[in-house]
C-alpha cells in the first residue's frame, strides 16, 4: 500500500521475492516459461504452439518497430539535421553527431543479423537505450543552439501547445518566428470563409447516378426490354448463332439503348498484343458515332447488323511480330459474342476479335477462344467415353486484382512511375511491410473512396467486384469478382484495370499495376483461381459436385490425372505465359511462388491420387474438418480438408479448383488461359485417343499420373533445397522471363499450338517476337528514365549539396550504364537483345541504383528532387482528410490533386518552407519539385519563406 516510486521499493520487492523484470523484452520471453505454458495448456485459453507463437511474435514486433525508429533516426540525422547544423556553423555539434551515427549503425546491423527472435529483441533493446540514445543527446544539445528557422523539424512546443499555437482559422504557429502556416486539418484561411470556404475541398463523393447493378450491359432485364421492342429477348444473345440470322435486330435494339440513354458512339473494343503493362487499358478502340447529318442538317441514325458484326482497321501500327507490314495492313475486327455488349459515357462498347487480311490473330483473343474450343471438344469426347453426356466444357475463372494506390503528386514527382511503371531507384523508407501490419487493415479512407466509385461503375456493368482490402504492402490494394467464363471475364478484368487508372486520378492518387513497382517489399499479381465445369454447370474439379450431379466418382481422378500431366509436360509453357517483364523481379519471395513449376495437391487429395496411381482401392471424398475454438460463445465450425500452400505457382484450393499464383498483376491473362485450356486440350485428346484403343480410361489416368508424379510439391517452395531437388526431379525452372519466352518456339511448342488449331507456327513465333521486343523495349524506358533522373535531377542536388563522393560514384556508373545500353539498343536479334536488357535490367542499372540511393540516404531531405519511398507508400501517415500530402521531406502539406492550395500562397504572398540552404537553393529545388510548374513563378524573400507568385 506505500509509494511505489519509493527508493526503497525495489530492494523490499526483492526480498518479498515479487517479480520484477525492468526490460519488455525479458516480459516477452517469459510467456514461455514452462509454468506459463502449462497454465494456458491445462485451462484450455492456449496450446503451447499458440503461446509460443505469441511470444515469438511479440519479440519480432519489438525488434521490428526499434528498426523503423533507428532506420527514421539515421535518415533524419541524415538528411534534415546535419545539414542544418552545417548551414548554421555548428561544427562542434556536428562532428559529435558524426561519431556517434555510425556506431548506432553498428549496432543495427548486429541486430539485424541475429537470427534468434529473443537475442535479437535484446540486441534492439539495447540500440534504443544506447545507442540510440547517445545520438538524441547529440540532436537535443544541437536543437537547443540552432537558429529556430534553420531546425528543419516540428519543436516540442510546436507539437504539444495546440492552445498557444493555434488561431481561429486553424493555423499554426511555425519555424519559431510566429510565421501562420495552414493547419494539418487544412482548416480554411480568412479569406477562404469570406468567399464561402470554396477553398476546403474535402474527398471526392461517392458516383450515384447511372442506374443499378447491369444497368449499363446489354443482358438480362435490359436486353429483354429492348430486344421485346423488335419482338425477340435476351435469350438470343445465349446462343452465337444470332450473328449469322438477327444481327440487324439487335443492333437495331443497341440503338435505340443507346439514344434512350444518351449513348449514340459505338466502338470495336479489342486486345492487341504486346500492351501488357503499358497500354492503358490494354484495349484498342475506335469510336464512331451512329449518325450521319442530313441535307436539312438534322442527324440520321444508322447501326445495322454489318456494323455490329465486323469493322475495318490498320493492322500494321499495332505490334504483330510481322503478321502485318505497312503496305499489307489490312485488319479486321469481329464481334465475339461470347461477351456482352456495354455502355460507357456516350459510347456503346463491342467486345471483338482482331483478325489480319490473311486470317491471322493479331490479339490475345481469338487463340484463347479456339483453345477453348479445341479444349471443349476433346473433353466432350473423353467424358462421353466414360459415358457422361454433356454439351461442353468451359475455364472458369476468378482474377484477384492486385495494386498500390500512391498519392498523386508524389506520383508526378517521378519519372520512373510515370512512363515504365516502376521506381529504378528509390532508398527503402525507414518502414516497410516488417511489422505485418497492412494485410487486411483498415481501409485508408482516401482510398476507400475511389474504391467504391470503381466498385460502383463496375457493378453498372455488369461486374459483379466482390472483394476489396488491403494486401501485405504498404499503399497495397486487392479487388476481386465472383467466378466466371474466362473469356467474359478477361473482359472484366481490362475494364476494371482501366476503370482503377480513370477514378483513382479523379482521388488525386495513380493505380500502380506493374508487377513491382517498389523494392523491398511484395509485388503485386493477379491470381488466376481456374476450373472447368460442364456448359450444365457441373465443377468437373469438385469431386462431390461430380459424384453428385454425374453419378461417375472415376470423372473426377481421371480430370486431375490429365492436368498433372499437363502442367509436367508444359510447365515451360506455364512459364512462358507469366513472363511479363515485372515478374521477374516479382517471382520467387515476399508470397509470390517460384520460377520453378510444380503443383500442390494437398494431403488428402494427393493421399488419394498416390493410392489411385498405385491400383490401390482409394475414394477421395473430402471432409471438412470441424475446429474446436475452445470459446464458449464461438461454436465450432467447418473448415476445408486442404491447407493453403502460398509457395506453390500452381495450387489445388478449396476442394474446387486450381490457382496460378505466378500470374503477374500487369498481364492480360488470356494467354495464360489459353495455355491452360490447349494443355489440357492435348491431355484430354491423348486419354480418349488410349480409351478409343482399347485401354479403360483408369488405367490410362494412372499411367499419366506414374510418369508425371514428379510434378507433385507439397513442400515449401521458398526452402533452399526445393531448387536442387526439382533439378533431380527433371521439372522446368526458368528463372528468366526472357528465355521463359523464347521457350514459345520450341519444337514440342510449336507442333502442340498447330496440330490443335490454336495457334499456326507464325502467330506463335510472333507472340514470341513481340514478348521479346516487349521486354527490351520496357527495359530501355526504364533505362532512359534513369539516366535523365540522376542527370537532371539527382546529380544537380548532390552538388548543390557538396556531396562529391556520392557524385563522383555515381558518375562513374552511369556511363557503364550508357555503354550497356548502346550495346543492347545495337542488337539485331530479339532475343539476343531481349537477353542484353535482362543484364542492364539486373546489373548495370542495379549499380546505378545502389549508388543513388546510398547518396539518397545522406542527402539533405529539402534538396532531394524525388518523391521518396515514405510519400509514395505510407499514405495513412502523410494525407490528411482533404487528400493532401507531406511533400519535399519537410512535412509540408501540398494537394493531391491539383496542387491548387498554392492559391493561399499566392493570396497571402508567402508559404512557409523549412531550409537549411540559402535562397537561390530554396527557390531552384521548389521550382525542379513542381510548385504550378509553368503557370507560377517562386520568387525567393526572407531566407525560410517562398514566395509564389501567379
Amino acid at each position: 500500500n506505500g509509494n511505489g516510486y519509493g527508493a526503497e521499493w525495489p530492494e523490499e520487492a526483492v526480498k518479498r521475492g515479487l517479480f520484477n523484470i525492468p526490460s519488455g523484452v525479458d516480459a516477452t520471453n517469459a510467456l514461455g516459461a514452462e509454468k506459463n505454458v502449462a497454465l494456458f495448456s491445462e485451462l484450455g485459453v492456449m496450446t503451447k504452439e499458440e503461446l509460443l507463437a505469441r511470444r515469438d511474435i511479440q519479440l519480432q514486433h519489438y525488434a521490428g518497430l526499434v528498426e523503423i525508429e533507428a532506420n527514421c533516426m539515421v535518415d533524419m540525422v541524415q538528411q534534415q539535421i546535419l545539414p542544418a547544423l552545417k548551414a548554421a556553423g555548428l561544427t562542434e555539434h556536428v562532428t559529435r553527431i558524426e561519431a556517434a551515427v555510425p556506431e548506432l549503425e553498428k549496432e543495427m546491423h548486429a541486430m539485424e543479423a541475429e537470427g534468434d527472435d529473443y537475442a535479437k529483441a535484446t540486441l534492439a533493446r539495447r540500440v534504443r537505450f544506447e545507442a540510440m540514445e547517445r545520438v538524441r543527446e547529440a540532436c537535443d544539445a544541437a536543437e537547443g543552439v540552432c537558429p529556430a528557422q534553420l531546425w528543419p523539424l516540428a519543436t516540442y512546443r510546436e507539437l504539444l501547445h495546440l492552445d498557444s499555437n493555434q488561431d481561429f482559422f486553424g493555423s499554426t504557429t511555425a519555424l519559431g518566428n510566429g510565421q501562420l502556416v495552414p493547419a494539418l486539418n487544412r482548416g480554411p484561411a480568412p479569406q477562404d470563409l469570406a468567399r464561402g470556404m470554396e477553398g476546403r475541398e474535402g474527398p471526392a463523393p461517392r458516383e450515384t447516378s447511372g442506374g443499378g447493378y447491369g444497368s449499363k450491359v446489354f443482358t438480362g432485364a435490359v436486353a429483354d426490354e429492348w430486344l421485346g421492342k423488335f419482338g425477340e429477348s435476351a435469350s438470343i444473345l445465349g446462343d452465337p448463332s444470332w450473328t449469322k440470322t438477327k444481327a440487324d435486330k439487335v443492333a437495331s435494339a443497341l440503338l435505340a439503348w443507346g439514344r434512350a440513354n444518351g449513348a449514340t458512339v459505338y466502338t470495336h473494343w479489342f486486345q492487341p498484343l504486346g500492351a501488357n503493362g503499358v497500354r492503358p487499358g490494354l484495349t484498342g478502340q475506335v469510336h464512331n458515332h451512329m449518325f450521319t447529318f442530313g441535307a436539312d442538317g438534322k442527324p440520321v441514325y444508322k447501326f445495322d447488323g454489318e456494323m455490329l458484326l465486323k469493322g475495318e482497321t490498320d493492322g500494321s501500327s499495332y505490334p504483330n511480330g510481322g503478321l502485318r507490314v505497312t503496305h499489307t495492313a489490312g485488319a479486321f475486327t469481329v464481334l465475339d459474342p461470347n461477351s456482352p455488349i456495354f455502355m460507357r459515357d456516350d459510347t456503346i462498347f463491342i467486345p471483338t476479335a482482331f483478325v489480319g487480311f490473311n486470317g491471322h490473330s493479331l490479339d490475345e483473343k481469338m487463340p484463347l477462344l479456339r483453345a477453348e474450343s479445341r479444349m471443349s471438344a476433346e473433353a466432350v469426347r473423353l467424358l462421353g467415353l466414360m459415358g457422361v453426356s454433356t454439351k461442353g466444357v468451359q475455364q472458369n475463372i476468378g482474377l484477384e486484382q492486385e495494386f498500390f494506390l500512391v498519392p498523386r503528386d508524389a506520383y508526378a514527382r517521378r519519372p520512373d512511375l510515370q512512363l515504365a511503371g516502376r521506381t529504378v531507384l528509390g532508398r527503402h523508407s525507414p518502414r516497410g511491410q516488417e511489422m505485418c501490419d497492412h494485410y487486411m487493415a483498415a481501409i485508408n479512407p482516401v482510398a476507400l473512396a475511389c474504391l467504391r466509385e470503381v466498385q460502383e461503375a463496375c457493378f453498372q456493368i455488369g461486374i459483379p467486384i466482390k472483394t476489396r482490402h488491403r494486401e501485405v504492402a504498404p499503399g497495397q490494394y486487392e479487388m476481386a469478382p465472383y467466378f466466371g467464363h474466362a473469356p467474359g471475364q478477361i473482359d472484366q478484368n481490362l475494364l476494371v484495370m482501366q476503370m482503377c487508372e480513370e477514378i483513382a486520378a479523379k482521388h488525386g492518387l495513380a493505380c500502380l499495376f506493374q508487377e513491382k513497382p517498389f523494392a523491398g517489399i511484395n509485388g503485386s499479381g493477379k491470381h488466376n483461381n481456374w476450373s472447368l465445369s460442364t456448359k450444365e454447370g457441373v465443377n468437373l474439379l469438385n469431386a462431390r459436385h461430380v459424384t453428385q450431379k454425374l453419378g461417375n466418382p472415376g470423372v473426377f481422378a481421371v480430370m486431375l490425372a490429365a492436368i498433372v500431366r499437363a502442367v509436367d509436360r508444359h510447365g515451360d509453357l506455364l512459364r512462358a505465359a507469366v513472363a511479363s517483364p515485372g515478374n521477374d523481379f516479382r517471382l520467387g519471395a515476399m508470397e509470390a511462388p517460384p520460377a520453378i513449376i510444380s503443383a500442390y495437391l494437398g494431403e488428402a487429395l494427393t493421399t488419394f491420387l498416390d493410392a489411385y496411381r498405385k491400383g490401390e482401392k482409394a475414394d477421395y471424398a473430402p471432409q471438412k474438418t470441424v475446429l474446436q475454438t475452445g470459446c464458449d460463445s464461438i461454436d465450432a465450425f467447418e473448415i476445408p480438408a486442404e491447407d493453403r500452400n502460398r509457395t506453390s505457382p500452381f495450387p489445388y484450393t478449396a476442394g474446387m479448383r486450381f490457382e496460378f499464383r505466378a500470374v503477374g498483376s500487369a498481364q492480360n491473362v488470356s494467354m495464360v488461359n489459353t495455355v491452360l485450356a490447349t494443355i489440357c486440350a492435348e491431355s484430354f485428346k491423348e486419354f480418349a485417343d488410349k480409351v478409343e484403343g482399347g485401354t479403360d480410361a483408369a488405367s490410362v489416368a494412372r499411367e499419366a499420373l506414374n510418369t508425371h508424379w514428379r510434378v507433385v510439391f507439397n513442400g515449401n517452395g521458398y526452402g533452399a533445397e526445393w531448387p536442387e531437388e526439382a533439378v533431380k526431379r527433371g521439372l522446368f525452372n526458368i528463372p528468366s522471363g526472357v528465355d521463359a519466352t523464347n521457350a514459345l518456339g520450341a519444337e514440342k511448342n510449336v507442333a502442340l499450338f498447330s496440330e490443335l488449331g490454336v495457334m499456326t507456327k507464325e502467330e506463335l513465333l510472333a507472340r514470341r517476337d513481340i514478348q521479346l521486343q516487349h521486354y527490351a523495349g520496357l527495359v530501355e524506358i526504364e533505362a532512359n528514365c534513369m539516366v535523365d533522373m540522376v542527370q537532371q535531377q539527382i546529380l544537380p542536388a548532390l552538388k548543390a549539396a557538396g556531396l562529391t563522393e556520392h557524385v563522383t560514384r555515381i558518375e562513374a556508373a552511369v556511363p557503364e550504364l550508357e555503354k550497356e545500353m548502346h550495346a543492347m539498343e545495337a542488337e539485331g536479334d530479339d532475343y539476343a537483345k531481349a537477353t542484353l536488357a535482362r543484364r542492364v535490367r539486373f546489373e548495370a542499372m542495379e549499380r546505378v541504383r545502389e549508388a543513388c540511393d546510398a547518396a539518397e540516404g545522406v542527402c539533405p531531405a529539402q534538396l532531394w528532387p524525388l518523391a521518396t519511398y515514405r510519400e509514395l507508400l505510407h499514405l495513412d501517415s502523410n494525407q490528411d482528410f482533404f487528400g493532401s500530402t507531406t511533400a519535399l521531406g519537410n512535412g509540408q502539406l501540398v494537394p493531391a490533386l491539383n496542387r491548387s492550395s498554392v492559391r493561399h500562397a499566392a493570396s497571402t504572398g508567402s508559404v512557409g518552407l523549412k531550409t537549411a540552404v540559402d535562397p537561390a537553393m530554396i527557390k531552384a529545388q521548389a521550382n525542379t519539385v513542381g510548385w504550378e510548374r509553368g503557370q507560377s513563378e517562386v520568387l525567393v524573400g526572407s531566407p525560410g519563406v517562398v514566395t509564389v507568385r501567379r
